[in-house]
């Protein structure tokens, strides 16, 4: 696989409580998307849901699809960039340039990437 990317506006971190997982994600546009990646990660259930990663993204509009389970083996976070290795030989590069990253996506992406998240320089 090739490296995809694509520039976020949109970046979303949260604590779903109604269904017990927490979720970040980054998007082109609020509401007309073309390019998403979302990623959950259940904080209350059995051991084997609160250690896997429900990892999906679309790039081109659907062109490039991809849903599943632990298939993230690290995510990096730079001061422009967040870039996802994914399991095998893939890369997707989002250019995170006046997004609005804050502290509070910061914690949410350690949590839900807990042991493959690596901030290199904010």
């Amino acid at each position: 696989m090739e490296k995809l990317q694509f520039r976020a506006k949109v970046v979303y971190g949260s604590k779903e409580t109604a269904n017990k997982y927490y979720m970040v994600g980054l998007a082109d546009e609020k509401f007309d998307t073309k390019n998403y990646f979302i990623a959950q990660r259940s904080y209350d259930g059995e051991d084997e849901d609160t250690e896997q990663i429900y990892f999906e993204y679309s790039i081109n509009n659907g062109e490039y699809y991809n849903a599943q389970y632990d298939i993230c083996e690290k995510l990096t976070l730079t001061k422009d960039k967040v870039i996802i290795k994914i399991k095998g030989d893939g890369i997707i590069e989002i250019d995170i340039t006046g997004a609005g990253i804050n502290t509070s996506f910061i914690d949410y992406m350690n949590t839900v990437f807990e042991g493959l998240f690596e901030i290199e320089y904010i």
